[in-house]
């Protein structure tokens, strides 16, 4: 998990440092260059809401982390392709950045909602674990089953 996550926020760091730096090379303008870096992430942004909208409701995590993760690096294969054109690297930018993005919200739920501690689903094994998420789960399920 932690090397999935690392590739995740390796790309993530990657886009912010030198997406900037890419789009400048095409000869553009400091403030053409601001609103053209400013697309790949706003379209993230807005994917990653519902993107984790669709996580949350159907329930499902391994893939809602998986196929980001596997578009951003056809992406980021792609782009090696599409140096010469403006045109065709922002989409591929686009692509990589909601990649990253989306796959973060799908992560923490799959990391969090994993069984570490087996123990830990036992009412009277709960003090044995010192975990506070496992504390905060045992507070949720006496609310939400009080039997």
């Amino acid at each position: 998990m932690a090397l999935v996550y690392a590739g995740a926020a390796g790309a993530s760091t990657s886009l912010a440092l030198f997406v900037p730096q890419l789009v400048k090379s095409f000869g553009l303008t400091n403030w053409q260059t601001g609103l053209v870096t400013a697309v790949p992430f706003g379209i993230s942004a807005v994917w990653m809401v519902l993107w984790g909208r669709n996580s949350d409701r159907s329930g499902e995590r391994v893939w809602h982390n998986a196929l980001p993760l596997a578009w951003m690096v056809v992406a980021m294969i792609a782009t090696f392709f599409a140096i010469g054109s403006l045109w065709m690297m922002i989409p591929l930018l686009t692509l990589i950045a909601a990649g990253t993005y989306a796959s973060k919200g799908p992560f923490w739920a799959l990391s969090s909602g994993m069984a570490w501690c087996n123990i830990c689903r036992s009412r009277a094994g709960a003090n044995q674990c010192t975990g506070k998420s496992f504390r905060v789960r045992l507070q949720l399920s006496d609310r939400l089953d009080p039997g």
